[in-house]
């Protein structure tokens, strides 16, 4: 049973150097491993040969002993190396070169053929669509990885991923504490926005900031409109005073959005051209109302119920 054990490892190995070949070239591995700073000159062990021991050894590096992962390096591979020199390994340009690794694995085996053709293709020059993810991870954690907060969940990780709907490529990859805000992460990618890109993202990314600089560089954006923002629109009616100078207070009327809808069928459509949005009146832009079902509103409550009952 061992024996055929061993086996399948060796099988399972050779498949993954395969494949890692194929997708890395070693001289692409060794040159991340240079850019992250974890090789800076030759050593008792290659970036390729790292990255088969963290992996694909059948080992866990967090958990076992520096002799059973000596053991296995000599053993599969060849590879002598002290305790001492492997230890010296195991740090933060370690963590870093294998997220890099990651991220470009994860690019070219997701990202090919993936594209979704769309009647929008022809408008915008790309369609980004930025979402998160995030997963408890062990309490041990909780120094790299802090979580969100609350007493269930002391440590987490989040995931930033942001797709190209036309081209099918991931533009953004990040891993990192769960605590982290997807609010600071859009701001974070800013500079990698250009001209006649369309911005898709959700209510946790809203940031009027965000949009005017959305704006400034000839993109478009499309982002739901948080509950308890004031929208206003501009008041045809400006009170003046005797000098002639209109009251500032009267230039804009502040409009309510839940009394339009009391107004509107289910599944109806409303646009308002022209709002400014939040206290300051400061983002000018376009508002589309969209009544839901009855069918459409429960299903919606019970998405967030569940939500919320995770966060407990």
């Amino acid at each position: 049973m061992i024996k055929e054990e061993n086996l399948r490892l060796d099988e399972d190995i050779k498949l993954f150097s395969d494949e890692l070949k194929r997708c890395f070239p070693k001289e692409e591995i060794k040159e991340i491993a240079r850019e992250t700073g974890f090789v800076k000159r030759k050593g008792k062990i290659e970036a390729w040969e790292f990255v088969c021991l963290c992996c694909f050894m059948d080992v866990e590096v967090a958990n076992n002993t520096l002799v059973t992962l000596c053991t296995k390096l000599s053993a599969k591979i060849g590879v002598l190396i002290s305790n001492q020199a492997l230890d010296q390994r195991l740090n933060e340009k370690c963590v870093e070169f294998l997220k890099k690794i990651f991220e470009k694995l994860l690019r070219q085996t997701i990202t090919n053929n993936t594209c979704i053709p769309s009647i929008w293709d022809e408008h915008f020059n790309r369609i980004r669509i930025l979402d998160s993810t995030a997963f408890q991870v062990p309490e041990s954690y909780k120094n790299t990885y802090p979580g969100s907060g609350g007493c269930s969940q002391p440590s987490g990780v989040k995931i930033q991923l942001e797709y190209e709907l036309k081209s099918g490529n991931l533009i953004n990859v990040e891993v990192g504490a769960g605590s982290r805000s997807d609010n600071t992460f859009g701001s974070k990618i800013r500079d990698t926005i250009k001209a006649g890109d369309l911005i898709l993202r959700d209510l946790g990314y809203f940031s009027f900031e965000n949009f005017l600089d959305v704006e400034k560089r000839e993109a478009f954006y499309i982002s739901r409109l948080k509950p308890n923002i004031a929208v206003y629109i501009e008041n045809n009616e400006i009170e003046y005073y005797k000098n002639g100078t209109p009251k500032k207070s009267s230039l804009f009327k502040r409009i309510y959005i839940s009394d339009i809808m009391k107004q509107m069928s289910a599944e109806e459509r409303y646009e308002i051209k022209d709002v400014y949005v939040g206290k300051e009146k400061m983002l000018k832009t376009r508002l589309i109302l969209y009544k839901l079902t009855k069918e459409q509103l429960e299903k919606g409550q019970k998405s967030v119920r569940r939500m919320l009952k995770r966060r407990v």
